[in-house]
C-alpha cells in the first residue's frame, strides 16, 4: 500500500522543465526510483523483523510491478502526450494497485497458534521415576510461508505466583528453530521442542505451573534475548499454564527377558534447540505425509516401522497396501513384531533379527523392497544389506533423499522424518508416540532433537552431553532405511534377502528387543 500511495501521487506529477531533463531521461530517471525501491526493499524493512505487516517479497514484487507498468506507460504515453498524458499515468497507477493486492495476498508470514507448554513426569510401568523433571515441552501449530524460512524463538519467566504482569527475565529458552517453507514442509504442522528448565533458574523436582512466555517469529535469526522482546508478537506474549505430561520410560530386557529399572540420572536432561545460525535450504531434507501411529507400552517398534511403510506406499504408489498405517501396526504385531513378543529362550525365541526380517517380509508380500542397516554397535548378522564405512548424519543425509528411515537409539525407535544442519549442529525432525497407551497425547505432531557425538565418538540422541549423566544409554545404535529398488537391483536384493531370512531363522545370535522410552 506505501508502494501504491506513492506510485500515484508520482505518477501524477507533471515532468520536469526541459531546461534541466528531455522527457526520455525523466523516464529514466522515473525507472531508476523504482528500482532503488526494489533495493532498499530487499536489504531490509522494519517490519520484516517482527514478522507483521506486509512481506519483504511482497514489497519487492510491487515495486517492481510500479518500475515496470509505470515505464512501459509512460513510453507509450509519451507518444500521445499530448492527447491526454495523465489518462496513460491513471491507468498505470490502477494496474498498480491491482498487482499490489495481488502480489501481497501471495506472501503469508509463518502464523504461530495453538501454544501449549508442559513439563514431564517419567513413569516406569506404574512407578513413578521422575516427577517434576527437568523436561520442559512446548508445542505449537505452524502454517508455513510459501517459499521464505523463518525462525521461532521463545523467551520465558518463572511466573508462579506472579501474576499476569511478571516480565520474562532473561531466559532464552528456544532459540532460533526453522520453520520451513512450503515448498519444503508440510504447509500446517504441529511441532514439538523441548526446552531445559533449568534455563528458568529451576531444578529437577520442581512444579513448574505458569510461564510467562514471549514468543516471535522472524525472518532472520536473533542473537539476544532483547531482540526476542522487540520482535514478540503480542498475541502470544501472554501467560501460560504449564501442564504436567506422563512419560513412560520402560527400561531394557536383558538375556532372560527381565525388565532392567531407570534411575533419574539416566532421564537426564533436554538439549532444547539453541542456534544462532541461519539454515540453507541446501541443507535441510524433508519428508511430507509421514502418519501418526499410536502405540500401546512397548510398541516403538513396529510403530517406527508401520509410519516408514506407509509413508513408501504413499510416496511411490507402489506398494498398493489398502491399509493405514495404524492398520499396518496391528499387522506387524500380529508377526510378533515388538518388544512384548521379545523371548529370551526356548523353540519360539523372536529376537530384533527376527522382527526386523519380519517386516521385510510383510513388505515384500506386495511388491519388492530394498533395505539398508548402518549396524553402529553390531548387533546384527544381516548379511548382504549392512552398509559400513560412511557415519550415521551422512547416512541419514544420504538415505532420507529418497528411503523411509528408522533410527534406533538405544530404548526407543523413532521414524525420522527430516534432518537439517544449522552452523555445527545437526537437527533431525521425528514421529513417535511419546506417551505410549494414551491416544490423546502420543503421536500428535512432529517433534525435533538434536544429535551430538559424545565423547567416546559415539552419536547420541535425546540427552544433553554437558548436563545430562555421561554414558551409552541413548547411543545411536541403528540405522535403518528402505526404498523401492530399481529394476536392475532386484535380482541381487533376492540373494540378499534369501541370506536375511536363513541368519534370522536360525536365531544365531538372542539380541535384546526394543524396550521403549516413550518419545525420549
Amino acid at each position: 500500500m506505501v508502494f501504491t500511495i506513492v506510485g500515484v501521487l508520482y505518477t501524477w506529477l507533471p515532468p520536469p522543465p526541459r531546461i534541466f531533463f528531455n522527457w526520455l531521461k525523466y523516464q529514466q530517471f522515473k525507472f531508476l526510483v523504482y528500482i532503488l525501491l526494489i533495493h532498499s526493499a530487499r536489504l531490509g524493512w522494519p517490519d520484516r523483523n517482527a514478522g507483521r505487516g506486509i512481506g519483504i517479497r511482497a514489497l519487492a514484487e510491487s515495486a517492481l510491478t510500479f518500475s515496470l507498468s509505470f515505464a512501459a506507460c509512460s513510453v507509450s504515453g509519451g507518444a500521445i502526450m499530448k492527447i491526454n498524458g495523465r489518462c496513460w499515468n491513471c491507468l498505470c497507477a490502477i494496474i498498480a494497485v491491482w498487482a499490489t493486492g495481488w502480489s501481497t495476498s501471495t506472501d503469508a508470514v509463518p502464523v504461530v497458534s495453538g501454544a501449549e507448554f508442559g513439563q514431564l513426569d517419567w513413569y516406569e510401568g506404574s512407578g513413578l521415576i521422575q516427577g517434576e523433571s527437568s523436561w520442559g515441552r512446548f508445542d505449537f501449530d505452524v502454517s508455513a510461508d510459501p517459499t521464505d524460512i523463518y525462525y521461532l524463538n521463545v523467551r520465558a519467566g518463572n511466573a508462579n505466583g506472579l501474576g499476569v504482569n511478571f516480565t520474562p527475565a532473561d531466559d532464552w529458552i528456544i532459540q532460533n528453530v526453522p520453520l520451513f517453507s512450503g515448498d519444503i514442509a508440510e504447509p500446517n504442522e504441529r511441532n514439538t521442542i523441548d526446552f531445559n528448565i533449568r534455563d528458568l533458574g529451576l531444578s529437577a523436582g520442581t512444579n513448574l505451573q505458569n510461564l510467562e512466555v514471549e514468543i516471535a517469529v522472524t525472518l532472520n535469526v536473533l542473537t539476544s534475548s532483547s531482540d526476542v522482546s522487540a520482535a514478540a508478537d503480542p498475541v502470544l506474549t501472554q501467560p501460560y499454564t504449564v501442564g504436567n505430561i506422563i512419560r513412560n520410560a520402560t527400561g531394557t530386557l536383558d538375556g532372560n527377558g527381565t525388565v532392567l529399572g531407570l534411575t533419574p540420572s539416566i532421564v537426564g536432561e533436554p538439549s532444547g534447540h539453541k542456534s544462532q545460525t541461519a539454515v540453507d535450504k541446501k541443507n535441510i531434507i524433508q519428508h511430507k505425509k509421514v502418519p501418526a501411529v499410536q502405540e500401546n507400552l512397548n510398541e516403538c517398534l513396529p510403530g517406527s516401522f508401520a509410519r516408514s511403510i506407509k509413508w513408501l506406499d504413499h510416496e511411490y504408489d507402489k506398494f498398493n497396501i489398502k491399509r493405514t498405517a495404524q492398520q499396518i501396526l496391528d499387522d506387524l504385531k500380529g508377526r510378533k513384531v515388538g518388544a512384548n513378543f521379545f523371548v529370551a529362550s526356548g523353540k519360539n525365541k523372536n529376537t530384533y533379527e527376527d522382527m526386523v526380517a519380519s517386516k521385510l517380509a510383510y513388505v515384500r508380500e506386495t511388491n519388492s523392497l530394498e533395505m539398508k542397516v548402518l549396524d553402529i554397535k553390531n548387533l546384527f548378522n544381516f548379511m548382504g544389506i549392512e552398509v559400513s564405512g560412511i557415519s550415521p548424519i551422512d547416512f541419514l543425509f544420504r538415505e532420507l533423499k529418497t528411503e523411509d528411515v528408522e533410527l534406533d537409539y538405544g530404548h526407543h525407535i523413532i521414524t525420522v522424518t527430516g534432518i537439517y544442519k544449522q552452523g555445527k549442529k545437526i537437527y533431525i525432525k521425528f514421529r513417535d508416540d511419546e506417551t505410549q497407551g494414551n491416544n490423546a497425547l502420543g503421536d500428535t505432531g512432529i517433534k525435533r532433537g538434536q544429535l551430538t557425538k559424545g565423547a567416546d565418538g559415539f552419536w547420541e540422541f535425546r540427552r544433553d552431553p554437558v548436563k545430562g549423566s555421561p554414558g551409552s544409554f541413548f547411543d545411536v545404535r541403528v540405522v535403518f532405511s528402505e526404498s523401492v529398488p530399481e529394476p536392475s537391483s532386484l535380482a541381487l536384493f533376492g540373494a540378499g534377502i534369501v541370506l536375511l531370512l536363513i541368519v534370522s531363522l536360525r536365531g544365531k545370535r538372542a539380541l535384546y528387543s526394543r524396550s521403549c522410552v516413550s518419545g525420549k
